[in-house]
Parts: structure tokens; sequence; C-alpha cells
């Protein structure tokens, strides 16, 4: 008698549950990679800034109220490297003096990911998921 040497039902509805339970054991693993690695990157974006105004001021005496006032940029608005965030500076502090203090912000441009707006004060203090 021939037998065949294929694969049953059986066999590949157990390797297709074992693959699916591995998938969703990984899953949930790697979105948390992705959402460490995009707040790493606005996190490193936001201290760059904070550097460049840090120099700015040492030079002019005050912090700028904008993007655009650093020599290196163009416009208000800055996208981050990888385009998880804008980043700009919030002029709307209400207990500072004209070129006292910033609040440096990295907003997530995708909408649903609002739990991972970043923001940086010019007194240290840091607002979001910097841990």
């Amino acid at each position: 008698m021939n037998r065949s040497r294929a694969f049953t039902l059986i066999e590949l509805l157990v390797s297709l549950a074992i693959v699916s339970i591995l998938f969703s054991l990984a899953l949930p693993s790697y979105e948390s990679y992705q959402q460490r690695s995009r707040l790493t990157e606005g996190k490193a974006a936001l201290l760059r800034l904070q550097t460049e105004l840090e120099r700015y001021a040492m030079s002019f005496q005050r912090y700028p109220q904008s993007l655009s006032e650093l020599l290196s940029y163009d416009e208000d608005e800055l996208e981050s490297d990888h385009g998880y965030f804008n980043l700009y500076i919030d002029s709307g502090l209400s207990d500072c003096d004209e070129g006292a203090c910033y609040a440096l912000v990295a907003e997530p441009i995708i909408e649903t990911r609002s739990d991972e707006r970043l923001e940086l004060y010019s007194d240290g203090r840091r607002e979001g998921q910097w841990n």
C-alpha cells in the first residue's frame, strides 16, 4: 500500500492554534516597544530643542517666543525626525514675563495617541510619560 505523506486537517488546525497563541502573546509586547521608541524620539527632540533655547538665552538674555526666532528654524512648529510629534514652544504661559521662561511641547501627530504628549519647562518640570 502507498501511504500519502501529507498533513492531516487536525495537524494543520493544531499548528494554526499554536501560531495564533504565539502571535497573541507577541503583539502587546511589540506595541509596547513601538510606544517606547516613539516616546524616546519625542524626549530626544525636546532635549535637543532645550539645548538650542539655552544657547539662545545665553546670547540674547531671554528665551525666544517661537521656534522661528531661533536661527535654525523657519516655522513656529517643527516635526520630529520620524514624524511622530509636532514640536513647538507654548507661548501661553501666564505665570511668566515675556522671554523669561518657556514650555516646549511635543504633541503627537496621530490624535489617538494623545497620552504620549510631552512637555518640558524652563524650570525643569516635565509632564507626560518621561519616566
